[in-house]
Order: C-alpha cells, then sequence, then structure tokens
C-alpha cells in the first residue's frame, strides 16, 4: 500500500517548483484570505473567484456583472480595504455574499491559490474547517498532498505553518504512516510544542501584530475559532466553491 507523501511549502514562490499535476493541493492563509473566503462561502455566496492583482478582480467583476450574477469586489493590500471595493478581507464582511460572486484579491493568499491552479485538486483549509479537511484528505485515500501556505512578504507566515502543523497533526491521528517532508515535519513539531492557545499563537506572529496595530482584533478572534463548520471549499473552473 503507497504511503501518504504530505509536504509543506511555506510560500507561493516554493510552489513554482514543489507542485506536481497529480497532486492534491491544500492551501492556507488563516489571516485572512482563506478564513474569509469560507465565510463567504457558509453565507451562500455562489462562487469566490481569486484573483492576483486589482485591476484582474475589476475586471473579473465587469465580466461576471455582464453574466447577470451580483458581485461583492472585495480585497485588501498591505492589509488594508482597496479603495473603491465593496469591502476588504474581513470575515464578517462576507455575512451578506448569498446566491452573490465574490470577487476577491489580497497581497498573499488569492495568489497562492493561482500558483496552485495547475493541481489535480485545490482545496483551501483554515482553523474553522481544519478537521472536516483532515477527514477529506484520509477519506478520498489521497496520496500526493502538498500544503501551501500564502506566506507573508515572499516569506513564511508562521500562522499559517502553525495551521498547517494542526492539520497533518490530525491526519496523523487516524492515519499514523504518513511520510512527512522536511518542511511538513517542522510545521508539525511546531503545532506539537506550542504552549499558547490557539488565539494567542496568532496574536503574536508578525503578521498578527501587524492586524492588531490596523484594528483587525476581530479578524483574528474569528480565525482562530476551530473547526465551526464541516464546509469545504475547492477551486473549480470558476472560482472557489462549496463542495468536496
Amino acid at each position: 500500500m503507497q504511503i501518504p507523501d504530505i509536504r509543506f511549502l511555506p510560500h507561493p514562490h516554493a510552489a513554482r517548483l514543489g507542485i506536481h499535476t497529480l497532486s492534491t493541493v491544500i492551501v492556507i492563509d488563516v489571516l485572512r484570505a482563506t478564513t474569509s473566503m469560507l465565510a463567504a462561502l457558509r453565507a451562500g455566496c455562489k462562487r469566490v473567484v481569486p484573483c492576483a492583482t486589482i485591476r484582474t478582480a475589476k475586471q473579473q467583476a465587469a465580466e461576471w456583472r455582464r453574466k447577470g450574477d451580483k458581485i461583492i469586489l472585495a480585497g485588501e493590500r498591505g492589509g488594508y480595504p482597496i479603495p473603491g471595493f465593496d469591502c476588504g478581507n474581513s470575515p464578517r464582511e462576507f455575512r451578506k455574499s448569498k446566491n452573490k460572486t465574490v470577487i476577491l484579491t489580497t497581497s498573499n493568499g488569492t495568489r497562492a491559490l493561482l500558483a496552485a491552479s495547475h493541481a489535480r485538486k485545490v482545496m483551501i483549509a483554515c482553523l474553522n474547517n481544519l478537521t472536516a479537511v483532515g477527514r477529506q484528505v484520509v477519506r478520498q485515500k489521497e496520496k500526493r498532498i502538498v500544503i501551501l501556505g500564502a506566506g507573508e512578504k515572499g516569506g513564511e507566515a508562521l500562522e499559517d505553518t502553525f495551521t498547517a502543523g494542526k492539520l497533518i497533526r490530525f491526519i496523523k491521528s487516524i492515519q499514523p504512516t504518513l511520510h512527512l517532508d522536511a518542511g511538513a515535519q517542522r510545521a508539525l513539531n511546531i503545532a506539537e510544542t506550542e504552549n499558547k492557545d490557539t488565539e494567542a499563537y496568532l496574536c503574536a506572529t508578525p503578521h498578527g501584530k501587524a492586524l492588531l496595530s490596523m484594528g483587525f482584533a476581530q479578524d483574528i478572534h474569528d480565525a482562530a475559532r476551530l473547526d465551526t463548520t464541516r464546509l469545504l471549499g475547492c477551486l473549480s473552473s470558476s472560482g472557489i466553491v462549496a463542495g468536496a
């Protein structure tokens, strides 16, 4: 029997060499993109369309409007909402997304998703749906798994590594025999040795501290909540949609 292989890549730049087309990729941007995408899906949005640039986001919004969809144009740069957009990147801003198409561009998370888009399957994960994602990986008997952190400013975001470690720990609790690369083992070690509660850990990371300084404490609180939903978010030809 083939032993599942789990790799952890801390940022999208590593994805260029680290993602095979047959991989199942799990993208994590716990602060805040994948948490916000999941919030939009929970609210009943039709899809979340990830865009790399502000210009592309505006073009996608116009295109989906021409198709007759109601649009939420959302995004941030440097953590702050983009001027002229409907909202930023706070999870609570997507509570009124029902039956709408969300167009989203962020500094890190949407770019990570696009970097993984050539893979066989792409899912989003955050602390809110961690167990659901882990169960899906085991249920589908995935053998080649890449966990991709969105990173921050081209480098590692510790909160994503921590979340990846918690996901690996859960998968390992069900399926003890795994092959972990050095990055995945390091993420697991961080999750197993960190003694602070989850919200305190997120607040103590460099990105968490930056968000606190900008007044986004509620976003961190929302992102830190573990297993609040069983919902999955998967990349399709039209964007991130709810489902397996």
